[in-house]
Formats: structure tokens, sequence, C-alpha cells
């Protein structure tokens, strides 16, 4: 028998020394005719009060749960399958005391509220960042459609990974962002979400320290935080996050990754200076830390010239970087990809195959196509001009 007793909770110490027996003697870890221990004894255990342990005991008596006997003292009824369901249909389970540590972990903020808002008539929310639907690429995806649904093989099962055809395509992609990497360093994800919780999930332990700027993307603070990291915050300047405090929280904690977000910073709309860039990417080398590079909004720019990836001055290998194509084609696609050392590629597969298998097999196939034939180029120079 196994009680946990937390006096920070709510929850009288009775009832929570109650539902813990409870769930025991049900669920058969306590096994019918367990001899408990006596009240003072219990008491003495678990710190409380002998009247607490009283209290517990006389509730799951009149429950059919515990019984007293002379020269026996109290044991566990197991009870007649109609006793249990009493119970059951009386009270739900004690969902708290089941709950995993990363349950226990996540943050309680809920972003679909704010999901349910962007999908209502007449409502323009600027809360979850969801792209504009004035000018969706609709005739270009009529057409897609239409040529995946007459194929017989236009529903092909994708492969953890992606596509490989998708992955050949995306490696193109970024050389056209200076980014020269081989297919097998790339991974397509539902939504850049998915890969940042897949870096937490092969990097974070409970306790690793991960280095974010300050303020920062708040979906990425739940994923961290659900893995039980500490999260330490480096100060943004009008030219990304102050180096200068990222090199003493480097050298006096030795972080398991550094977070950002380089281009077009969400929530501060900063860029991250060359200069930063660079001083970045000498710290992470020098103190050998991965640098996770969220980057959704680079295409985005108004004008001039986009900006090139972090990634694109890595010559060292510790850039993770991650984007997605809900900014610039359609947020309902929920695609993403990763594109990082081909080890790490395998890994995250490795993870995403017990938690998601693969990305919308359709989804990969409408991005590609609209890739190759040259829309989304022109897709993307359209929503430039018409947001400017």
């Amino acid at each position: 028998m196994q009680i946990q007793i937390d006096k920070s909770k709510k929850t009288p110490l009775y009832r929570q020394i109650t539902e813990q027996i409870q769930a025991q003697i049900i669920s058969g870890e306590i096994p019918d005719g367990f001899q408990f221990p006596s009240e003072r004894q219990l008491a003495d255990t678990l710190g409380v009060n002998r009247t607490t342990v009283l209290n517990a005991y006389k509730e799951l008596k009149a429950d059919g749960l515990l019984a007293s006997h002379v020269g026996r003292g109290t044991t566990a009824v197991r009870g007649t399958d109609q006793k249990i369901r009493k119970t059951d249909s009386r009270r739900e389970p004690m969902w708290e005391y089941l709950f995993s540590d990363y349950l226990k972990n996540r943050d309680t903020f809920d972003v679909n509220k704010y999901l349910e808002m962007a999908n209502q008539k007449d409502v323009i929310s600027f809360a979850a960042g969801i792209a504009s639907f004035e000018n969706p690429p609709v005739r270009a995806f009529k057409g897609i459609e239409h040529e995946l649904l007459s194929n017989p093989k236009g529903m092909l099962v994708s492969p953890v990974a992606g596509f490989s055809s998708l992955r050949k395509v995306m490696a193109s992609y970024m050389q056209k962002r200076s980014c020269f990497c081989h297919p097998s360093e790339i991974m397509l994800v539902s939504g850049a979400q998915e890969g940042i919780d897949l870096a937490a999930r092969a990097f974070l332990n409970p306790g690793d320290i991960v280095l974010i700027e300050e303020p920062s993307f708040f979906p990425t603070i739940q994923s961290f935080r659900s893995m039980g990291a500490r999260l330490m915050a480096v100060p943004m300047e009008h030219d990304g996050m102050d180096v200068r405090i990222l090199e003493q929280l480097l050298m006096r904690y030795h972080p398991k990754l550094i977070y950002t977000m380089p281009t077009y910073h969400n929530p501060c709309g900063v860029t991250m200076s060359t200069a930063k860039r660079v001083r970045l990417l000498e710290l992470a080398a020098k103190y050998s830390v991965p640098v996770l590079e969220d980057d959704p909004y680079s295409e985005l720019s108004f004008e001039g010239q986009t900006t090139a990836p972090l990634k694109s001055m890595d010559t060292n290998g510790n850039v993770i970087y991650l984007s997605s194509f809900s900014k610039t084609i359609y947020p309902g696609l929920r695609l993403g990809w990763i594109c990082a050392d081909r080890k790490l590629i395998h890994h995250f597969s490795g993870i995403r195959q017990l938690i998601d298998l693969h990305s919308c097999c359709i989804s990969q196939q409408i991005v590609e196509r609209f890739i190759v034939n040259g829309e989304m180029e022109k897709y993307v120079e359209l929503i430039r001009k018409t947001n400017y």
C-alpha cells in the first residue's frame, strides 16, 4: 500500500487518504483481506493526526471497502461486483492520483479557445497567429486535388519522416534559403509545434535547463515545461537576444538547449542581427549546446530580400531548423518540417512513430505539387504584396 499526502492541496487530508486506498482496493493492488495498520500507526507513518486516519477509515467502511474484526483489526474488503459498481457509480476515478508527471507538468493555458474563436464568423482573431484567408490558393489546390483523387496511388501511406519525394523537394527548397542539406536531413512534421515537442522529448530530462528568449512563444514554453525542464530567459534587445547574458548563462548553468526565433520574432517582431547570429553560433559550438531555430515567418518579409535562416550560417551542425507552411499556405494543412543532422532525424522518427506515425499524406502531396509546379513561389509573392 502506497499513500502520498500533499498538504499544499486544497483536498482535505482524510479525503486524500480515502481516495488513494479506495483506488488501490478497487484496482486489486490492495488484495481482499489485506490487514491495514491501526489508525495510530498509519497516522504516525503519514505524519498526520490520528483523527484524520480515523475519518478516512470511516468513509471506506461506509463504502463497504473496509471491515473491522475483533482480534483481526481492519481489513480490505474487495466486495462483490455489485459493491464495486456501486462505488464506481458514486464517484468518478481519482484522476489526479493517476496522472503522470508529464501531464502534471503541463501548463494549464488552453490555446484551443483561441483556435475556436478564429473559426467564428465575423471575427478577426489576432490571438492565434493565423494567416489571412483573403487570398487562399484555391484554384491551384483544386487542380492538385483532382490529380490526387484520379490517381489510384494518390492515397499512399507516408513513411514516418515523410514521403521521400517531398523530402527531396524540401532539400531543394532549403537550398534556396542557403541551407545545403540532403533529403535524409529533412523530416516532415504535423506543424512546427510537433517539431518543438519532438526536440523536447529527444533532449530534455526533468531538471534540465533550456535557454529561451524573453518574451517567447508560449506553446514552446508549455512543451519544455511539460518535460520538467527549467527555463531561463535571455532578455531581448532591438536586434535580438542579449548575447552577453546568453554567454553568462551558458558559462554558469551549461543548459541542454537554446530556443530562438531569430527572424520576425514572436511576439517582439524583431530580427536578430548578423553579428548576434555569428556570436550565437560561436557560443553554441563552444559550449556544445544545440540551438532550436523556429522560423515560421521569414518568407513573409514585406520588402527587400528575405533573411537567410540561422541554419545557413551553421558550420558545426548545432542548429536544428524548424519551419511550417501554416503561415504561408494554409494553417489547416498542419504541415511543417525539420532540417537537422541525419542522426537526429533518425531519433526524431523513432520518437514520432510512438505518437503520430506520420504527417497527413494528402497535405504532403498537395504541398509537394504546389512547390514543384511553381505555384508556391507565386503565391508567397502574392501574399507579401497583398499584406504590405
